[in-house]
């Protein structure tokens, strides 16, 4: 019958298990992110002449905002008090956090030989006379034209200079019988009474550095490349004129959008007579390869995070199992050590009970048998205590108050050691080396002395009667640290058992075999004083035959 502590399918069969559904989870996430990769590049791609059309309207607007609130209306000028109420405006226009979307603010009024210039200073606030700018001469011709009896808007080639009339009653120079008195450009001018008249005109003039390094590429950010995805080309042009561009091409290209943008700072559509065209084209297009990029990118990520995930889970069921496996074997050396311990302790009560009887019955009654008797009995129960006395050691072995610290010379550890196991060396041949010249260790004399007594113990178990044991120590130069190494000539040990000597519970198929006594808590006790002392263990084939037990403990700092 198989035995429940050794390792059975149902466990491998949980690994198989947990492999196939881990692929099977792989497999199908893959497809999902190829969905979901297919799903943003429809939501990215969609609707590209809407985003273009909400940027421009976004841009038309804040530019009919500004313009409105700098625009008084006629009845403010009409009293004469021209100046006050630009300057009015203008201070709650600033006071309003307006962006600094105009490079210049000029006022026209028609004079009786000329029309009269004067800019609308913006820092400090004030209305200072100007000659007519070189690039504004077609302005300047056309407002003389409509001082004079009439002309048509006037229409800036670049798109940058925008006039606005301010309409009022026929006070003051100006044409007479001018258009009716509606409100053409939709920016909630009040009709005034009597026959209207253009009593001025306020001229502005977008500032191109702010359009193109600052207004522009935050619109696109908004509107198009939302956070740091650059996934569509953008320019604005006015015929042969580009005013800006993220990378977009000059020429037509397959799959652009062309959307009218800059209403002169007009509302869109205010009456059906009189159109109003944007002076600009906003031309948008899928930057080639940008989308699927970015596409791909969040493919990979998605996949990247679904495998480590799956990975995560994988690692994990092993781990639980190689746990289990470790509990497994851990309480099957539990149970055997149980087994050992209970034919271990059962061999000396026997030996003692007996000869304890033979005694008393007054079967022996010889000196020398009576001696020989008590020597056994005594034998056993130091026996019986060696290894009670490795339980106790074990349960508290690594605790740090267990061990204290002061300097201890490593030359009378192992001479109290080799006297402490007398009766065990007693048939082998016990040579030391290089004792006397080692510097002193910081630790516990009786906790180490604990250690070498159980290492000369096990080569004089396990190197066989009348065998050889050696010890020798020195210190490691540059490392400020002793090797102590107990070395036998018996069988040796198994490469196959080195890597689970130092285990609790711990014991060697020879040892099993040939029934020698012990718990297997010894070198596992060994261990951890040796390691609590800051030092390491480690065991290894001797080079004359046999097994070879090297320790190595920190010299002590104090000493120096």
């Amino acid at each position: 019958m198989t035995s429940p502590l050794r390792p059975s399918t149902r466990e491998w069969g949980f690994v198989v298990v947990m492999v196939v559904v881990c692929s099977v989870l792989a497999v199908l996430q893959f497809r999902w992110t190829g969905e979901i990769a297919a799903a943003e590049r429809a939501r990215l791609g969609a609707g590209l002449e809407e985003q273009a059309t909400r940027l421009s309207q976004a841009f038309d607007a804040e530019l009919a905002t500004g313009c409105a609130r700098l625009l008084p209306k006629g009845a403010e000028i009409s009293n004469g008090r021209l100046e006050e109420a630009f300057i009015r405006h203008l201070k709650a226009w600033k006071s309003s956090g307006a962006a600094p979307i105009f490079s210049r603010i000029a006022v026209a009024v028609p004079g009786t030989k000329e029309v009269a210039l004067s800019e609308l200073n913006q820092q400090p606030e004030a209305l200072v006379p100007m000659a007519w700018p070189a690039a504004w001469e077609g302005l300047r011709g056309n407002l003389a034209r409509k001082s004079a009896g009439g002309s048509p808007p006037y229409q800036d080639s670049t798109g940058l200079i925008i006039e606005f009339p301010i309409r009022g009653a026929g006070i003051g120079p100006g044409p007479r019988g001018g258009p009716p008195p509606d409100d053409d450009f939709g920016i909630g001018l009040d009709p005034e009474p009597g026959p209207p008249v253009e009593l001025a005109w306020m001229i502005f003039e977008i500032d191109q550095d702010y359009l193109k390094n600052t207004w522009l590429p935050e619109l696109v950010r908004t509107y198009l490349n939302p956070g740091e995805q650059v996934l569509r080309n953008a320019r604005v042009e006015n015929g042969d004129l580009t005013l800006f561009s993220n990378g977009g091409s000059s020429g037509k290209t397959h799959g652009e959008i062309r959307v009218p943008m800059n209403l002169q700072g007009r509302a869109a559509g205010v009456r059906a007579d009189h159109p109003v065209s944007g002076a600009w084209s906003l031309v948008v297009a899928e930057r080639p390869g940008e989308l699927d990029r970015v596409v791909s990118a969040s493919r990979a990520r998605n996949l990247a995070l679904a495998v480590v995930l799956n990975l995560l889970i994988l690692v994990a069921g092993g781990l639980l199992v190689r746990q289990t496996q470790r509990s497994r074997l851990l309480a099957e050396e539990r149970m055997r050590f149980v087994a050992t311990v209970s034919h271990e302790l059962r061999t000396p009560l026997t030996v003692i009970r007996g000869a304890a009887h033979n005694l008393k019955r007054g079967v022996v009654t010889e000196p020398e048998k009576v001696k020989q008797y008590s020597t056994l009995i005594a034998k056993h129960a130091d026996d019986l205590g060696e290894m009670i006395g490795q339980v106790l050691d074990f349960s508290s072995a690594g605790k740090a108050g267990s061990i204290s610290r002061k300097p201890v010379s490593m030359a009378e550890v192992l001479r109290d050691a080799r006297l402490a196991t007398e009766a065990d060396t007693r048939d082998c041949v016990v040579e030391v080396d290089g004792l006397e010249t080692l510097p002193p260790v910081s630790g516990d004399p009786s906790a180490l002395r604990r250690v070498f007594q159980n290492l000369l113990s096990n080569a004089a178990k396990h190197g066989g009667s009348g065998g050889w044991i050696g010890v020798s120590a020195r210190e490691v130069v540059g490392k400020r640290e002793i090797e102590v190494r107990v070395a036998d000539r018996g069988p040796g040990i198994h490469p196959s058992e080195l890597a689970g000597l130092f285990t609790p519970f711990f014991r060697g198929e020879r040892a099993r075999a040939t029934q020698t006594r012990g718990s297997g808590l010894g070198l596992s006790l060994a261990k951890e004083i040796v390691e609590a002392h800051g030092g390491r263990v480690a065991a290894e084939a001797s080079p004359g035959g046999g097994a070879c037990f090297i320790v190595w403990l920190p010299v002590d700092t104090r000493s120096s």
